[in-house]
């Protein structure tokens, strides 16, 4: 019932009640009922409700013995990356638990939140996360596609499209980055 509410909340642009209520819908399922807590982050995908999809996905990293699979994985990146551009991300999702499961992700959402959420200026930051990511894992397809919209915000748009097509022919890259 508080997961109905919590998503009946968020299509009613109610963002921090629906907040509350998914705490309580998870609290009351238990951290260890990962299909309860798959299902509701898939609900809240389907509804572009990143933030709310990757806290689900990032308690599940958090709690579970054996990490999250392949596919839930891929789930969450997607939903921290693009999370990662709202202003109020942060709130819902510290950059300190991300990195607790992925810390090249952590550095990828903090510079995206810097590229989406800080003057022109101060956007050099996200180039100083960009390349903590790098070092980290440096065949991350989030890395790139950060890059682009950098050099997008920098107004660099034929440098963006030059990284966006070298991403888009890699074979390996998620169909969501695609």
């Amino acid at each position: 019932a508080h997961l109905a509410l919590a998503l009946e909340l968020w299509d009613a642009k109610e963002i921090r009640p629906a907040m509350d209520e998914l705490t309580k819908a998870v609290d009351l399922a238990g951290a260890d009922k990962k299909d309860f807590l798959a299902k509701a982050a898939e609900k809240f995908m389907h509804r572009e409700a990143w933030a709310p999809a990757a806290s689900l996905y990032l308690r599940m990293a958090l709690t579970g013995k054996q990490g999250l699979s392949p596919e839930l994985m891929g789930n969450f990146h997607e939903s921290v990356y693009k999370a990662a551009e709202q202003k109020e991300m942060p709130l819902f999702l510290p950059f300190d638990r991300i990195e607790k499961v992925n810390p090249a992700l952590s550095h990828i959402a903090r510079g995206r939140h810097i590229v989406y959420n800080a003057s022109q200026e101060e956007a050099m930051d996200a180039v100083v996360e960009m390349a903590a990511a790098e070092k980290i894992n440096p065949d991350m397809p989030e890395i790139s596609l950060l890059k682009a919209e950098y050099e997008m915000k920098m107004g660099n748009q034929e440098e963006a499209k030059k990284t966006l097509l070298a991403l888009t022919s890699k074979p390996d890259v998620p169909e969501w980055i695609r």
